[in-house]
């Protein structure tokens, strides 16, 4: 297949899909593109020729992808080729995470990297979508692709949903008291209607909700490090809008992480943890020991902890009295477990954990269990009776079938857990410790389940009595059949959103993008020399871009400037080098012409029309609602060599202004209803620019584009005229007169540009040649 021609046809075939939240999108023209695609998200398994033909990455507002996998996938060393575009102020906290700094509130960064031409255009919206279109053709939309792919933004609100829609679904009411429950593996701990959680797991908000537990509950979340589930409970918060707290060790990369969501609007809180410490958490003990946060039960139900290890609990019967088999404690997932150390008496016990438990269940069994729950029903009624009386009605239990509903083996174990606390708490002769044990004795000892799946909101008593520990489950609201179907509808749509196994359409997609590389490199008969390859690039630690634009420049930096001489083209062989004088001479020919054309004279600009009055054919963003702001991107052409003069967000945004109000629009940020929005242009208009140079308007401009191509532009003749400079007074700094007249042909320079690094970069030189 020609996935080249494909593409002309079908641009939704320029979409790669290489994970389920990371998207490789061609925006190139022809085989000769220099980085022709820009990124949305990221992925463990992006191949290295696929980092290698990124020059933009997106940066969505709910931060599709992974922030913890970004370095890895070419953000930390990158080399100055890649661009992070979205929100300014999202840009910064990014670049300053991946560079494991803590974000800083305020300042601006460059949002995209702008090439003439442009034809690729992402558009923001103030609902956190976005779109991407190639020329006039929209071919990539977020929200479409986060329903179409589950991303965690989308999954994590359905199933919140669906929670909210549970009528069986655990109330903070439920959770009284202090207890713990488990969920996906991972311990929850409650108190008082109050949640937190001891680590997360990347899939807590799936865990949660199929069990009947909100996933947005949770207020407290003990961390020892970032990890996966902390950048989706994060990322929840960040639609939720609710405040969290962490409770953590010292950790840069953790605060960094932090720091990225709280810029973007998560309120949260943090405890930092000391080595040794101890903090109450939920009336447990939270400690930091070995680097690992951990916690500990109360003192009286210390012999719990082995459980959080996956240990079993032996749940003996007291000494002296016989039993059958050992018995053994796992808590089931899914159910919470509320620590009671007030004794309760044995008949308070029988009354809510067998007779009303019995009761419940036989009341929305089907037709099918309707007698057993009836036959254990009489047995409830018959454990406080005579002896003798019990046994006759036990008799006819011989035959217990053996396939029992999942709900019938809480009522098992309950009957069987009762028999152990009789025997601890009544007399020998009494007649219910006499009838529980004949019970327990006929009676098949049913294991529980693994996990609450019957979609019964259970409750368990963790029953303290002398050393001993008793577990009894326990319905604390009525329930009915239409509440229980609903319960579980809602679970099996949990269960549907999860994230389908879809490994074999990534590969499939991999080996496609692979072809397409293929297809471009044969498509190229030979890479321009101006077109550095992947092979060619220097290491990081030798060319030392700085990570954005508008950050200061080394010194060292500083002095690679100025040691760059004339343009590459303009280099002499070795022994042609021509008099000075000559040098010299033609510098200043080019110095004046360069002047003469930056203050020629002023040509009449035509207003910008009306919106009304727009041509057909403008660019028209995507019909949603109007975007916050449209930004070309296509992927730039070989790096300027002007040795890391970086334009920065401050420098463009002078410009737009400037270039905004000599044209009678608004400027940025502070828009007036008498002026056009600077936002939009119309093809068929003039611009005026600095200058008095006139740009007639082309489909795809936008004043941003215009002033940024206007100051690269200019930046490139300073940098030309600085070169020729440099050439005809090389050799000359030993005289004084001499440098005093380099310096004040660099002091016209640095008037005249338009870039603060530049600007900067030259009075460093002038200060070096005048001694200062």
């Amino acid at each position: 297949m020609c996935y080249t021609r494909t593409m002309k046809d079908d641009f939704r075939m320029r979409v790669f899909h290489i994970d389920s939240e990371c998207y490789l999108l061609y925006v190139g023209k022809s085989p000769e593109d220099y980085r022709p695609f820009l990124r949305l998200g990221n992925s463990p398994s992006l191949s290295d020729e696929a980092k290698n033909r990124v020059s933009v990455v997106i940066l969505s507002d709910s931060f599709t992808g992974n922030p913890l996998l970004e370095r890895e996938n070419g953000g930390s060393s990158s080399d100055g080729e890649i661009r992070y575009v979205g929100d300014t102020e999202a840009v910064e906290r990014f670049s300053l995470f991946l560079e494991g700094g803590e974000a800083a509130s305020g300042g601006e960064t460059p949002a995209s990297g702008f090439s003439q031409g442009a034809e690729a255009f992402v558009y923001f919206y103030k609902n956190g979508n976005l779109r991407v279109l190639h020329g006039g053709e929209g071919f990539f939309d977020l929200h479409e692709r986060e329903e179409a792919d589950c991303h965690f933004v989308f999954r994590a609100e359905k199933m919140a949903a669906c929670v909210r829609e549970n009528p069986l679904r655990y109330r903070a009411e439920a959770l009284t008291g202090r207890g713990f429950f488990f969920a996906g593996g991972r311990p929850f701990f409650f108190q008082d209607g109050k949640t937190g959680a001891l680590g997360l797991a990347p899939g807590y908000a799936e865990s949660l909700s199929k069990l009947g537990f909100d996933p947005d509950s949770i207020e407290t979340l003990a961390q020892s490090s970032a990890s996966d589930g902390l950048v989706a409970f994060f990322k929840r918060a960040l639609t939720t809008r609710a405040p969290v707290r962490i409770a953590a060790p010292k950790n840069e990369e953790l605060s960094g992480l932090a720091a990225l969501f709280e810029g973007a609007g998560v309120s949260s809180t943090h405890d930092v943890l000391e080595a040794g410490e101890e903090k109450a958490f939920y009336g447990f003990t939270l400690r930091l020991e070995g680097g690992e946060a951990s916690v500990s039960f109360p003192e009286n139900f210390s012999l719990l902890s082995r459980v959080f290890s996956g240990e079993a609990l032996p749940l003996a019967c007291p000494s002296g009295e016989e039993s059958s088999e050992e018995r053994l404690f796992l808590p089931v997932e899914g159910v919470p477990y509320i620590l009671q150390e007030k004794e309760a008496a044995p008949k308070a016990v029988l009354q809510s954990c067998l007779v009303e438990l019995c009761a419940a269940l036989k009341d929305i069994a089907p037709p099918s269990a309707q007698g057993l729950f009836e036959s254990m029903g009489n047995l409830c009624e018959a454990m406080g009776g005579a002896a003798g009386g019990a046994a006759k009605l036990a008799s006819g239990l011989e035959d217990f079938p053996e396939n029992l509903p999942e709900e019938a083996r809480y009522l098992l174990w309950n009957f069987h857990e009762f028999a152990r606390f009789t025997a601890s708490r009544l007399k020998p002769g009494a007649a219910m410790r006499k009838n529980s044990k004949l019970f327990a004795s006929r009676l098949p000892a049913a294991g529980l389940p693994r996990e609450n799946a019957a979609g019964l909101p259970f409750t368990a008593v963790l029953q303290k009595s002398g050393e001993e520990v008793y577990v009894f489950y326990r319905l604390d609201e009525a329930v009915s059949r239409r509440a229980l179907s609903q319960a579980r509808s809602c679970r099996a749509r949990v269960e549907a959103l999860a994230l389908p196994g879809r490994q074999e359409f990534f590969a499939e997609e991999q080996k496609r993008f692979e072809a397409f590389i293929g297809e471009l490199a044969a498509g190229t008969e030979k890479k321009p020399a101006s077109f550095p390859s992947t092979a060619e690039k220097k290491k990081p630690a030798e060319r030392k871009h700085p990570r954005s634009e508008g950050m200061p420049l080394t010194e060292e930096e500083s002095r690679a400037l100025f040691a760059v001489g004339a343009p590459p083209q303009r280099k002499r062989a070795a022994g042609k080098r021509k008099p000075l004088l000559f040098l010299l001479l033609a510098a200043l020919a080019g110095l004046v012409v360069f002047l003469l054309v930056r203050g020629g004279g002023e040509v009449e600009a035509k207003a910008p029309p009306a919106r009304e009055e727009v041509p057909a054919a403008r660019a028209v963003p995507p019909a949603e609602e109007e975007p916050i702001r449209p930004l070309p991107y296509i992927p730039p052409g070989r790096p300027l060599e002007l040795a890391d003069v970086y334009i920065t967000i401050q420098d463009i945004r002078a410009c737009v202004n400037e270039i905004a109000q000599a044209n009678g629009y608004s400027p940025l940020g502070n828009y007036n209803p008498g002026h056009p929005n600077p936002h939009w242009i119309y093809p068929g208009g003039k611009i005026k620019l600095p200058g008095g140079a006139v740009h007639s308007i082309k489909r795809g401009d936008t004043l941003w584009a215009i002033a940024e191509s206007y100051i690269r532009e200019d930046v490139r003749a300073l940098s030309r005229a600085y070169g020729e400079l440099e050439a005809a007074y090389r050799g000359t700094e030993s005289s004084q007169a001499a440098r005093g007249r380099f310096a004040a042909e660099l002091r016209k320079l640095q008037a005249l540009s338009r870039s603060e690094n530049l600007r900067r970069l030259l009075e460093e030189k002038v200060k070096g040649l005048l001694g200062i």
